[in-house]
């Protein structure tokens, strides 16, 4: 009788061991967690790709949506009228084409309501960002989520950023 308790014991605690890493490693953890991840290269610059093909006038600035997030596809323009209420921001999408043709994208991956919004900028041209307070600084990007410190500059063009001023 001991032994198969402690073959069960065992087997018991395998399984939690396996499920764990699965819950903590796997895409499908992420999902599960509702996290979307870190800086995935490729995705977000298909994200831009697809901002491109939708032929933005020049000194044109526009919200637009993702509505499947892990599918740069389903980029569109908001309809007259959409809103999203707080906590629902991830897919949201801010592009300017300056009059030089320049672009400059914001990505919302994450709306955490009143902790907080985040996401990635994309510029063409490398973003000087100004002081704003506290450590942190802002970068001049289209639509509001335009926080950001030193640290989260991923490259000359892009830029983790966050707005947690509500």
């Amino acid at each position: 009788m001991k032994k198969t308790a402690t073959k069960t014991a065992s087997t018991v605690l395998l399984l939690a061991v396996v499920a764990g890493a699965l819950f903590l490693f796997t895409p499908l953890g992420n999902a599960l967690r509702g996290k979307r991840g870190g800086f995935d290269r490729g995705h977000f610059e298909a994200v831009v790709t697809q901002v491109r093909s939708m032929s933005l006038a020049a000194g044109e600035e526009v919200q637009l949506r993702l509505d499947d997030p892990s599918d740069p596809t389903s980029l569109r323009f908001l309809k007259p009228g959409e809103t999203f209420h707080r906590g629902q921001g991830a897919g949201n999408v801010w592009a300017r084409l300056t009059p030089d043709g320049e672009l400059t994208v914001v990505i919302e991956t994450k709306d955490r309501g009143h902790a907080g919004e985040y996401g990635f900028a994309y510029s063409d041209v490398p973003l000087t960002p100004q002081p704003f307070g506290g450590g942190w600084l802002m970068i001049d990007v289209p639509g509001h989520i335009n926080i950001v410190q030193p640290k989260m500059k991923i490259d000359d063009h892009w830029w983790k950023v966050l707005n947690n001023l509500d």
